[in-house]
């Protein structure tokens, strides 16, 4: 007797329409680097979508009800006020990053045939949108009573300096999608949601709630509960990678891991050291010790399987490692050197911080101590202009130090670029026509040149008014307290 069709092969098989008045070719014109076969993907859930949906409203109706209490019961006007300021970029870059990848996600599935695949991913889809959603209406509860921060979310997206690594790395991944399907999978199913979101939706809860911030870790717990799915469809995705890989096609799988390993974790490395380094005065875990449990230890493991089929291990997470002794702290001059630029209030070191950041990072003191010394000292180290920023990544290049950086240079079409590190110069030069577009110091700097004034210039940037009031800086005492 022939096995009943379940709902989902039900779903599946209506998903996978073929069209009659034109070629498929017609519809699926994103060619892989790779030769695929994407009925060959196997969806790990197979959910039903009116299953799915049932399960996310139980988890939406928790969540607006732990805010709604939260808020209620005046919890938020108790957080820690580093925090409170930083979590305002936080928002800013999350939510429309999740947006970006709802985008990529939804050009995947336009862009590709295969409908076990295409169902799967249609799910993150709506995932990704109720992150977007739930992160904003988290900020608007964090907001009460500094609405100016919400006003200019979108117009700091857009022309904020301190915001544009996040966009742009979602954003390229977001246009390669239409154009190779396999390596925008790999890129974001795999080295975003299994190799790098846990730096960010593991170690943030665990620094918010020393924030007393329980709204923002009620909210990643929620997206955190989607990961589950995301990561098992991660790692369908990795391995349905390497069965595809051959002796031809290891040195671009090869390039994919570096590459994709080392933007997203530019992208996210600046909410998660800001957040366990800088805006928080109960820290406890630092930044390179985040990144060792949650990113080195995993690449590692998946070195060994790299390895097995051939591959080479991933080059640039040395450079990982050696890069997470020092991007907060260069970032961190940099941010308060242009403070009046930023879209918060930017802190010194306090004598509190210095004991930690000693403890934490054994060359702190040699490297930044006389520079912050300066800072106590009375000079506000006041910049002018735009930093250099970083051709790729869109990182101020700060490294190892604001006062004494190394930037990397490479010359295209009769045209000087510049890099924060080794790895961001590697990709411009590997494919440099991605990244030709004016990065977001020469933008700013073209809004100067055409003769605005540095209020106009902060208004186009999206600078609230609270900051602007301040001149960027936020004033405490050597314990870390706020002084009104």
């Amino acid at each position: 007797m022939p096995e009943t069709p379940s709902r989902y092969d039900e779903i599946k098989e209506a998903f996978a329409w073929t069209p009659r008045y034109q070629s498929p070719d017609v519809f699926y014109r994103a060619r892989s680097s790779m030769k695929t076969d994407w009925e060959r993907f196997k969806d790990p859930f197979e959910l039903v979508f009116d299953n799915y949906m049932r399960v996310q409203a139980e988890k939406q109706q928790v969540l607006w009800n732990g805010l709604d209490l939260l808020s209620r019961f005046g919890l938020n006007r108790k957080i820690d006020h580093r925090w409170h300021e930083f979590s305002r970029l936080v928002y800013a870059a999350l939510s429309p990053a999740e947006y970006s990848i709802s985008l990529s996600f939804g050009r995947f599935v336009r862009h590709i045939p295969g409908s076990s695949i295409k169902l799967a991913t249609m799910a993150q889809v709506i995932d990704e949108i109720r992150h977007a959603a739930i992160e904003r209406k988290t900020a608007l509860k964090l907001a009460e009573g500094h609405p100016d921060h919400i006003i200019y979310l979108d117009r700091h997206w857009k022309n904020g300096w301190t915001i544009q690594v996040f966009r742009s790395y979602f954003e390229e991944v977001c246009a390669l999608a239409k154009v190779d399907p396999l390596q925008t999978l790999l890129a974001l199913s795999f080295h975003i949601e299994v190799g790098i979101s846990n730096t960010i939706f593991a170690a943030l809860p665990e620094s918010v709630t020393r924030a007393n911030d329980f709204s923002t870790a009620q909210t990643f717990m929620s997206v955190q509960s989607d990961e589950t799915r995301h990561m098992a469809l991660g790692y369908n995705t990795f391995r349905y990678v390497l069965d595809l890989v051959s002796d031809a096609d290891k040195e671009t799988v090869n390039w994919w891991n570096n590459k994709w390993i080392w933007r997203g974790y530019r992208a996210l490395a600046p909410a998660v050291a800001f957040s366990a380094d800088v805006y928080n005065t109960n820290k406890s875990s630092s930044f390179k010790e985040y990144v060792y449990r949650y990113l080195v230890q995993f690449y590692r493991g998946v070195e060994k399987e790299l390895q097995q089929r051939g591959l080479k291990r991933i080059a640039f997470l040395d450079a990982i490692l050696d890069d997470v002794e020092y991007f907060t702290h260069g970032l961190w001059q940099v941010l308060f050197a242009y403070k009046y630029l930023s879209f918060i209030k930017v802190p010194r070191v306090t004598r509190r911080d210095r004991q930690w950041l000693t403890a934490k990072y054994p060359h702190w003191e040699s490297l930044y101590g006389q520079w912050w010394d300066e800072v106590a000292a009375g000079d506000m180290k006041n910049a002018q202009g735009v930093p250099t920023i970083c051709q790729v990544c869109q990182l101020p290049c700060v490294f190892p130090s604001y006062h004494e950086p190394k930037i990397h240079s490479s010359t295209y079409q009769g045209k000087e670029y510049h890099f924060c590190s080794e790895p961001c110069k590697l990709i411009f030069e590997h494919d440099p026509d991605i990244y030709l577009a004016p990065n977001i110091g020469d933008r700013i700097a073209a809004e100067f040149a055409a003769g605005k004034s540095l209020r106009e210039v902060q208004e186009w940037m999206g600078i609230p008014e609270s900051v602007i009031a301040t001149g960027g800086y936020m004033a405490e005492d050597d314990e870390g307290r706020l002084l009104e």
